[in-house]
């Protein structure tokens, strides 16, 4: 039994079609229509024969009653007290009697309506002597007791006798006249002597024979019925009709819809429709098929556009990112796939010296040199000058071949127009099996390898375990100075710089040092290019800013005489567009003398954007604050740059001073810079002098300022300042 619930609920669930809706309602209805007037109309027959018999039976009573009291009163009343004539119910029986009331209201009744199967009987739980015999039956019983708590109301119902339905209806019969009730009161047989009038004496039954009349009134019911079952079939039958007309342009409607859903080329079988409203629902569609054209031609467009570079119509990041999941998606649990990233590095040089369009140019010719010389490979370009390259290989070492294959290709000139281009580029490649990892991890190894090669200067770097461990490292450390930073674990340590001549303290460097919460120095080495990485360089260089002006500001309130304290500005710093406003600001807060502060920044930083470098410093030099170039000597600066950069002192790298007594090259390279600081007028320190030898060869050779652990170590503000007073 369950089952065939859920198999019933489970088609109620199903969807149903657009017939099933416009039918089966109108069938249910139908039948259930004509199932209930089936049953009901013998009923409905009977009751309504019923009803019009009482009531032509309660009619019919009333005037039997009033030919009874014409009879009573004009007949009876007046030959009660002449004793020829007696008044009997056994009249036929003596020659000189008289029916009673009673008697002569039966004898007249059965003598007219017996044709018409009528029967009236009267009775009474009081009857004659002669009559004791008589008993009542159920009808007659029931009659009485409901008669006689209500006269004037009437009794009946339907009742079976002999096979044949009649209707017995019984009214109550009361002595309505003084005669009536003297009658009785002496009448020798009467049971009971005190009557009354008003009385209920007896029940007048009249029993009529409806078998024939309902017979006849439920033929012509079933035949009624008939016509109505016909019609019924007939109007299921064009309900149907009409349903599936009406499906069938509908039909039309949803398979052209399904064809345009489909992409399909869609046909016109809507031409013939017949109905308005679908007609003008096939003319939307013929402008949805128009639209739906044009967006799969867009959509076209815009997945090219989503897959596929528009400069060298290579795919691109996202298709490569779909390309390997379907790659890494077939059943090859052997197989291996190896990713190449190549990076032309000069890209931006070639940008910014040659044009926009020169550049463009030279990635187009990229794109197919890659092509060209990776055949078996699929080549895409990602991001700027990056280029991928997906090859199948079952080892490792499997077509590592095809590095030098591609080193030499790139490697010849790229002629654009009357221009010819040399490029640079390095490579990052890792190789995974297919069925230990997958694309998002493949590309972060194959960058992760290029990451390394930029680092380090390679031309070549291949993903190894050791790279990630190196990269999680460097992760861990960001994470760890973005906590230093917060709990201020990173503090400027100063290294004095002293006067050549006279040997006086006239500055000192502001160097960061981080030493954690448990006493671990870290060294500047390793986590300060991880900084400049990571760009927390620009928050550590503000705290850095800070910090130091807080000390001038304790120095200048100490009363300790006025020196130099020269802080390092990153480039990134540099090129922050509110350089000027936080260096501002920090002063103003600190209100320090713009004499106590000199800014350090490196060769390389400036030459990065010398245009913007020169707007920055010149902003900078308005504040009234000196500013040195850091580690002069290592960039590549350009003479006709460097007059023009508004800089007061040059600092020589510590790389040419370390072994300046017995390295002559160094020797040259010192004096070729004390040569030109003198003629540009600057300043000039040199930084890591370790021995008394090389402070005084610098002295001699025109070194104005010194630095280095033969002067001082970096010390911490406290140390510092009693280094100045015992100096």
């Amino acid at each position: 039994m369950n089952r065939i619930a859920e198999k019933i609920m489970d088609m109620a669930r199903r969807p149903k079609p657009l017939v099933w809706f416009l039918t089966v309602p109108v069938q249910c209805i139908s039948v259930i229509t004509f199932a209930i007037l089936m049953y009901a109309a013998p009923l409905m027959i009977e009751k309504v024969e019923h009803e019009n018999v009482t009531e032509m039976a309660v009619s019919l009573t009333k005037t039997l009653k009033h030919i009874r009291d014409y009879y009573s009163r004009n007949v009876v009343a007046k030959v009660v007290d002449d004793h020829q004539i007696e008044v009997t119910h056994l009249h036929q029986m003596v020659d000189n009697g008289i029916p009673i009331p009673a008697t002569f209201l039966l004898e007249m009744t059965q003598a007219s309506l017996q044709a018409d199967k009528v029967h009236v009987s009267v009775y009474s739980p009081y009857p004659f002597k002669t009559r004791e015999n008589r008993q009542l039956d159920r009808f007659q019983t029931e009659a009485w007791a409901a008669l006689s708590i209500n006269p004037e109301g009437s009794y009946s119902r339907v009742d079976h006798e002999n096979g044949r339905r009649v209707v017995r209806v019984a009214l109550a019969d009361t002595l309505s006249s003084p005669t009536c009730v003297s009658c009785h009161n002496h009448h020798p047989d009467s049971p009971k002597l005190n009557w009354q009038e008003g009385d209920v004496r007896g029940v007048v039954e009249i029993k009529w024979d409806v078998e024939n009349n309902l017979v006849r009134a439920t033929h012509n019911a079933y035949l009624v019925l008939a016509l109505l079952l016909a019609l019924i079939v007939v109007i299921i039958l064009l309900n149907r009709r009409v349903a599936f007309k009406m499906q069938r342009p509908l039909k039309l409607v949803t398979d052209a819809i399904t064809e345009l859903a489909e992409k399909r080329v869609l046909s016109k079988p809507m031409q013939t429709l017949e109905y308005q409203e679908v007609r003008a629902l096939s003319s939307a569609l013929d402008h949805l098929k128009d639209v739906e054209l044009e967006r799969q031609a867009l959509e076209k467009e815009v997945n090219h556009l989503a897959y596929y570079d528009l400069l060298t119509g290579l795919p691109n990041y996202t298709h490569l990112k779909s390309y390997l999941k379907k790659t890494f998606a077939t059943d090859q649990p052997d197989g291996g796939i190896r990713l190449t990233i190549v990076n032309v590095v000069n890209c931006s040089e070639i940008n910014n010296v040659l044009g926009q369009t020169v550049g463009d140019d030279v990635l187009k010719n990229v794109a197919q040199r890659l092509s060209a010389c990776s055949p078996d490979c699929v080549v895409f370009r990602l991001d700027g000058a990056k280029f991928a390259i997906t090859s199948m290989a079952q080892t490792f070492s499997e077509q590592d071949a095809q590095y030098p294959i591609i080193f030499d290709d790139l490697k010849r000139p790229i002629r654009v127009g009357r221009h010819t281009v040399s490029i640079h580029i390095i490579i990052g490649s890792a190789w995974v099996k297919q069925s230990d990892t997958s694309a998002d991890e493949l590309i972060s190894k194959a960058n992760i390898a290029l990451g390394e090669a930029k680092a380090n200067h390679q031309d070549l770097v291949v993903y190894s375990s050791e790279l990630s461990q190196k990269l999680q490292h460097r992760l861990s450390l960001i994470e760890n100075l973005k906590q230093a930073l917060a709990e201020n674990q990173l503090q400027p340590y100063y290294q004095p710089q002293v006067d050549l001549n006279s040997g006086e303290l006239v500055g000192a460097e502001a160097l960061l040092r981080w030493i954690t919460p448990d006493g671990k120095f870290i060294s500047p080495a390793e986590f300060i290019p991880v900084a400049e990485q990571s760009r927390l360089i620009i928050p550590i260089g503000r705290q850095v800013l800070d910090n130091v002006c807080a000390q001038i500001q304790q120095w200048q309130a100490a009363g300790i005489p006025r020196f130099t304290v020269s802080v390092n500005v990153s480039g990134i710093q540099l090129n922050e567009d509110d350089m000027m406003a936080v260096t501002k600001d920090i002063m103003k807060k600190y209100q320090i003398d713009p004499e106590w502060l000199e800014l350090e920044i490196t060769e390389s930083a400036l030459m990065a954007d010398i245009n913007k470098a020169v707007a920055r410093l010149e902003q900078l030099k308005q504040l009234g604050l000196t500013v040195a170039i850091d580690d002069f000597g290592t960039g590549f600066s350009s003479l006709s740059y460097l007059k023009n950069l508004p800089i007061d002192k040059l600092k020589i790298d510590q790389a040419f001073v370390r072994d300046l007594i017995h390295n002559q090259d160094d020797q040259a390279i010192v004096e070729m810079i004390l040569g030109l600081g003198k003629s540009l007028d600057m300043k000039l320190i040199a930084e890591g002098i370790e021995d008394l030898n090389t402070g005084h060869y610098l002295r001699d050779s025109g070194c104005h300022l010194g630095q280095g652990y033969y002067y001082a170590k970096p010390m911490s503000a406290e140390d510092f300042e009693g280094y100045i007073k015992g100096h």
